[in-house]
């Protein structure tokens, strides 16, 4: 019943999963990437961006006329409806996209004397971030001056020039690749139509929006494709370093925040049901079985510590999923209640795709964990007890050389990133460089940019490196390994059970359906009987063909006699019960030990039925 149980969750975690991560998703981001990220054949790219100043240019060039489409495949002009797509013209924009920069102050120079009268700016930090409100150019802000209605129709661009906190558009911290960022900034809504859009960043470029203090300036907008009812929420960030240089960072997190009313959103709520039942199960029989047990006993047990994380996953799984519902809720009746009132808002959609990525990290945790305790199963299979009682019965030395191990690999990052981490993409930082030498293990190597930044610092490194990781110490390995190997096969008693995986499917199948096999004997008696037999016999019996001759003409005998004697049915289990009692005297015995051959066996018992 277990099994079932099991096989039940399975199906379930399996199917909401699939449901949850539309295939789709990485072609819709193959296609905004395309439109707008891939550098090459006439477009201008954001990989393309190296300087400041490039950004301006792919806004103008590549992300306006992009965004805002006027023009069908054919070259036809668009509708004012159809002007709502995006340039693929198969889905929609959901709502504006903005502009969102974040920045430092002006701060003193470590060596103010020697760079006296310039001020530097700092390594951003997203609590010490500049929050102040200026004016356009980043001037002073003078209400008088910045805060007039004539201000505001002359200049397009005035909230660009003043600072917005997260918690009043749900902003969350985002990570690039040089920096983490926070969720609040400089904002510029983008307008409604293509022309509108160029005006504004012509007015930005011309008052110096992107100067020193800029630290990352991030383009975020919303699509919808009605097609595979798929949301698709993209950030692209454009790094400003201390040094003066610039990164880029895209992220493109396509999302199904709501289940569709078809025959698939049918099921999808048929299996959350399901999983919410599942969940309850799941608690009375845990919370049965440490009342039972103990928590000691209990979690002893390894199967029982999974199925009580999996319990726990599960709930925060349905938690999350309830939150991103609601949230998403919210959200579209803001845009709803926009489109009535034309306010034009941004539909700030990343906490969606945070509660969205949440859920399905836990969710392919729970994959991840099903599909382990299919070992659970494979455990009744004696091949599969071997290996696990390889590696158990070689626990230590295994700790003990990961210890080994992790020193020495650790000491390898450390000097790599110390030698190459300024020349080498590779070696650029320690995570970076764990992952290069990781590569290394299985051959996949970046040896002849080291010889081109060091040659012979390369070569000694890697050399070194080869010998003492790959050669000594997974040689090491192997060989406990092997040494466990030897041990398990030699030692009878470390083999694992014989009963199969068939057998344990059988059985539950019977256990499903009820079938039983009636005893006609009390389960005491037959037990009874069976231990003075396997007493008998002895640990190593042997085919004595005697002894069966013999009982089977003892039996018949008596049989005869009960029907002779009227004394009622006697039962033909209880006759042979009573011959398997060693206190009851055998009979007859003389006729059968003179038969030697299959002949005379066979006259024998001709004349006991006579």
């Amino acid at each position: 019943m277990n099994l079932i149980f099991y096989a039940i969750f399975m199906f379930i975690i399996y199917s909401i999963s699939y449901i949850e991560r539309d295939h789709r998703s990485f072609f819709m981001k193959t296609n905004v990437e395309n439109y707008l990220v891939g550098d090459g054949y006439g477009q201008f790219g954001f990989k393309g961006i190296n300087k400041t100043k490039d950004f301006y240019t792919w806004m103008q060039k590549t992300f306006i006329p992009t965004y805002y489409p006027e023009t069908q495949y054919s070259g036809a002009s668009l509708g004012e409806q159809d002007k709502r797509y995006f340039g693929d013209l198969s889905s929609i924009r959901v709502g504006p996209g903005r502009l969102r920069q974040v920045r430092m102050g002006k701060g003193e120079c470590i060596y103010h004397k020697l760079t006296w009268p310039y001020y530097c700016v700092n390594y951003y930090d997203m609590y010490q971030e500049d929050e102040k409100e200026y004016c356009l150019g980043w001037k002073t802000y003078n209400a008088t001056a910045c805060d007039t209605v004539q201000y505001k129709s002359l200049f397009q661009t005035f909230e660009a020039w003043r600072y917005t906190k997260s918690i009043d558009i749900w902003g969350l911290p985002l990570t690039g690749e040089y920096n983490t960022y926070g969720g609040g900034g400089y904002i510029l809504k983008l307008p409604k139509t293509r022309l509108q859009a160029q005006n504004l960043m012509s007015e930005l470029n011309t008052f110096n929006w992107i100067d020193r203090g800029t630290r990352a300036i991030l383009v975020e907008f919303t699509l919808y494709n009605p097609n595979a009812n798929l949301f698709t929420y993209v950030t692209y960030i454009t790094e400003v370093t201390e040094m003066g240089g610039s990164f880029t960072w895209t992220e493109t997190n396509p999302f199904r925040p709501m289940v569709s009313l078809n025959a698939m959103g049918t099921f999808a709520i048929i299996c959350y049901c399901i999983y919410v039942l599942y969940q309850l199960v799941l608690t009375y029989e845990t919370i049965k079985g440490l009342k039972k047990d103990g928590c000691c006993k209990y979690f002893r047990v390894v199967w029982n510590s999974v199925d009580t994380v999996c319990l726990f996953l599960g709930y925060a799984a349905i938690s999350i999923f309830i939150i991103r519902l609601i949230n998403t809720n919210q959200a579209m009746d803001q845009f709803y209640d926009d489109k009535l009132t034309g306010a034009n808002s941004f539909i700030n959609f990343f906490h969606i795709v945070v509660w969205d990525m949440l859920f399905n990290i836990i969710m392919a945790i729970l994959v991840f964990i099903a599909s382990l305790r299919i070992l659970r199963i494979l455990g009744y299979n004696q091949k599969l007890t071997e290996i696990i009682t390889v590696v158990s019965n070689a626990a230590t030395e295994i700790i003990g050389f990961g210890f080994v191990f992790g020193i020495v690999f650790g000491a390898y990052v450390i000097f790599g990133y110390l030698i190459f981490g300024r020349t080498l993409y590779e070696y650029r930082s320690i995570f970076t460089s764990w992952g290069t030498l990781t590569n290394a293990l299985i051959g996949k190597n970046s040896l002849d940019t080291m010889m081109m930044a060091a040659p012979q610092l390369a070569q000694f490194y890697y050399f070194t490196y080869v010998f003492c990781v790959l050669f000594t110490l997974i040689t090491m390995f192997a060989a406990i390994l092997n040494k466990s190997i030897t041990d398990v096969r030699g030692d009878a008693n470390k083999k694992g059970d014989l009963f199969g995986i068939v057998d344990m499917l059988t059985k539950s199948f019977k256990d499903l359906v009820g079938i039983a096999y009636k005893s006609e004997a009390p389960a005491s008696k037959r037990a009874e009987a069976k231990k003075k037999y396997m007493q008998s016999i002895g640990l190593n019996p042997k085919f004595d063909t005697q002894n069966i001759l013999r009982l089977v003409r003892t039996t018949l005998d008596e049989v005869n006699d009960g029907q002779n004697t009227s004394k009622g049915d006697i039962n033909s289990e209880d006759l042979l019960m009573k011959r398997l009692d060693p206190q009851t005297p055998n009979r007859s015995n003389s006729r059968i030990s003179g038969a030697e051959t299959p002949r005379d066996i066979s006259l024998v018992f001709n004349d006991a039925k006579c």
